[in-house]
């Protein structure tokens, strides 16, 4: 009959490697068992959990029923500078999951502060969710989507363009410039530095220091005549300057 062991003894893990992909790992356990030896421990987890120690933690181990032969691992032993230190609070407000690679989610229930946050360890990539709403980031280009009581903002974070959808209206902008278009619920604007079109129910309003009408354009209101310039009743290019009056 084997020995009983009750309670809990430290371990180590010295290979987490399982053929049968059920968590179990060879684990050392110098007070029960010789130095070198290593015993196959299968994992005692809540419910839903599916992590696996990695090489060389320190890990808890108890045996079934006292018994040596069937070893168990139970937890993992923290050491100083092992805890997320995201975690690291006092009250203990925070949950916290933490990988090898750093990936963190974290569950922060500090009262008027309450959110969730997922990371990416490897490329800084993060998501967060809290009172304020809900915002993606890409952590290598700051790109980020930002879903708040204003609406949703998606912005380029290396060209800095923007596009803002809002309560009443949408707006474009073009960030190594000062293009511009804005969408409201019966109106349109576009902006480019001083030069200005709106769009609304009532008509089309253009203003700028020039405004140019190319071949294509088609104006059956407007007709310069028998003046050298065109053929009666035939749309031409023209150019419109402030000091230009057009009567329809």
């Amino acid at each position: 009959m084997a020995d009983q062991y009750f309670g809990k003894y430290s371990g180590v893990v010295k290979d987490n490697r399982d053929a049968d992909k059920l968590g179990i790992v060879q684990v050392s356990v110098p007070t029960v068992f010789p130095a070198e030896e290593q015993v196959p421990a299968r994992a005692a987890l809540p419910y839903g959990m599916f992590f696996v120690p990695p090489k060389d933690m320190n890990v808890w181990v108890e045996f079934e029923g006292g018994d040596s032969n069937s070893p168990l691992w139970t937890g993992v032993q923290h050491v100083p500078g092992s805890w997320a230190p995201e975690a690291a609070k006092n009250p203990p407000t925070v949950r916290a999951f933490r990988t090898a690679a750093g990936h963190l989610l974290i569950f922060d229930d500090t009262e008027g502060s309450e959110s969730v946050v997922l990371t990416d360890g490897v490329n800084a990539h993060r998501l967060t969710f809290d009172a304020d709403g809900v915002v993606l980031t890409d952590g290598k280009n700051s790109h980020s989507i930002t879903l708040d009581a204003n609406g949703i903002t998606v912005t380029d974070g290396v060209n800095h363009h923007e596009i803002e959808l809002g309560s009443s209206a949408v707006t474009v902008k073009h960030g190594a410039g000062v293009a511009k278009v804005t969408l409201e619920a019966a109106s349109a604007k576009a902006e480019a530095g001083a030069a200005k079109v709106e769009l609304g129910p009532a008509g089309a309003t253009v203003d700028g220091p020039v405004i140019m009408l190319g071949a294509g354009a088609s104006l059956p209101l407007l007709r310069l005549g028998d003046q050298g310039i065109g053929n009666l009743g035939a749309p031409v290019p023209i150019t419109i300057t402030t000091q230009t009056k057009v009567i329809a």
